[in-house]
């Protein structure tokens, strides 16, 4: 801190910048003594008066150019309060929550009142993911230009049998070796079924002719389903 009568920042200040002292008169809340000849509040310390140009930052920012801020990797007390203020007012992630057998439900129900087919492929991607315990990123892809055949689930990894569904996972977290995975799921005779899910979706996806290297899952435009697409499709309900 300096004094204000040797502030460095005063040399710059223009006309127009200086306030009227005339409008603090006997009659306002602070004595003329109380104010210096800019209309600022005069600031003191041990009867000293200090520069107090840093409550106009964009003019004198005195706080910034005449003061040494201090070391913070030689204040580690400092540091780590500093830190955990930081903690406590970051930005917490939105939670998220496993869907059970009852939201599952739920989802199927809601899906069923309309024929659409993004409501059926979200029932299909839904259920499938449940019973085959998979993970967002093993059923979407990235971007919709991020496609890749020899790592995303495309029309030639699905094999429907009289019984049952076969899904080839060509990449896993669990499959580090990328040997491939065959997840099975069988029909369950209920109203939450993926086997006969599998097959409505399945049928409604070779109306369009697709080649065995077309994806899997896609929407209406055709593309593959990212992730981003599903997050946004399930909020919606």
């Amino acid at each position: 801190m300096h004094l204000s009568s040797f502030c460095p920042q005063l040399q710059n200040i223009g006309t127009n910048k200086v306030a009227n002292t005339a409008n603090y008169s006997k009659s306002s809340n602070f004595a003329v003594k109380d104010v210096d000849r800019y209309g600022r509040k005069r600031v003191t310390h041990n009867e000293t008066e200090l520069c107090n140009n840093f409550n106009d930052r964009e003019v004198f920012k005195c706080l910034e150019l005449n003061i040494d801020y201090p070391d913070l990797t030689k204040l580690r007390r400092l540091k780590a309060i500093l830190n955990g203020v930081k903690r406590a007012y970051k930005t917490k992630p939105k939670p998220r929550y496993p869907i059970t057998f009852d939201i599952l439900k739920k989802v199927c129900l809601w899906q069923a009142r309309t024929v659409v087919l993004k409501n059926l492929l979200l029932e299909t991607m839904c259920t499938v993911a449940f019973f085959g315990f998979l993970r967002c990123g093993e059923f979407t892809v990235d971007s919709c230009g991020n496609f890749d055949p020899a790592f995303n689930l495309c029309i030639s990894d699905i094999t429907i049998l009289s019984d049952s569904i076969h899904l080839k996972l060509k990449i896993s977290k669990t499959d580090p070796f990328r040997q491939g995975l065959t997840i099975k799921l069988f029909e369950t005779g209920t109203e939450i079924c993926p086997y006969r899910i599998c097959c409505l979706y399945m049928n409604n996806h070779f109306q369009r002719n697709p080649s065995p290297e077309t994806p899997l899952f896609v929407d209406l435009t055709g593309a593959a389903v990212t992730r981003a697409k599903f997050s946004l499709y399930s909020n919606m309900l």
